[in-house]
């Protein structure tokens, strides 16, 4: 092990509590809302897919990214275990931080739609676009890997937009509470 990957080794040590956490705290999530059928609702569809995302990374992402550091000091930083985690990074990371800003827009509808929100947001609607938001990060992160030089060009620009949209809207929904408040 030389003086390179000692940072990355300390990284992949750091990173096994997280696994168990994001583990067992999204199973829970997950397993509340599986006996408890009544809580179906859009906002809880989306925090099922958020779940179902992190989910995803603690139980496959967080374990193949500690494997890969622990095999590549001895067979170098190429080959299937990185492009693999690659992918799946860039797919289940973009699902999450969709979804976060998808819970976002929910919650201005809410606020902004009030009595109309029921009509207009459904499970079924929100079932569908997530799964077009899961299909669509596939494809997106396979482009992705195979051609890595627009992962610049085209992520970037859409996780300022997606953040940028999250502040607005945070904000949004800051002004309407206070109104409310006051």
């Amino acid at each position: 092990m030389n003086s390179t990957t000692v940072p990355f080794f300390i990284y992949a040590v750091v990173n096994i509590p997280f696994i168990v956490s994001a583990v067992t705290e999204n199973a829970l999530i997950l397993v509340s809302f599986a006996r408890t059928p009544s809580l179906l609702s859009p906002s809880n569809v989306l925090l099922i897919g958020l779940a179902l995302s992190d989910l995803s990374v603690g139980l496959i992402i967080q374990p193949l990214y500690v494997a890969r550091v622990l095999y590549s000091p001895v067979h170098g930083n190429k080959g299937i275990l990185a492009t693999l985690v690659n992918y799946l990074t860039t797919f289940f990371c973009a699902v999450s931080f969709q979804n976060v800003t998808l819970l976002s827009i929910d919650r201005f509808l809410a606020l902004h739609l009030h009595l109309r929100y029921n009509e207009f947001v459904t499970v079924t609607r929100v079932s569908y676009l997530l799964g077009v938001f899961w299909i669509c990060n596939g494809v997106f992160s396979y482009i992705m890997l195979n051609f890595p030089g627009y992962f610049d060009y085209i992520s970037a620009p859409f996780a300022c937009v997606c953040l940028v949209l999250n502040a607005i809207l945070y904000f949004k929904e800051y002004l309407v509470v206070r109104r409310h408040q006051q």
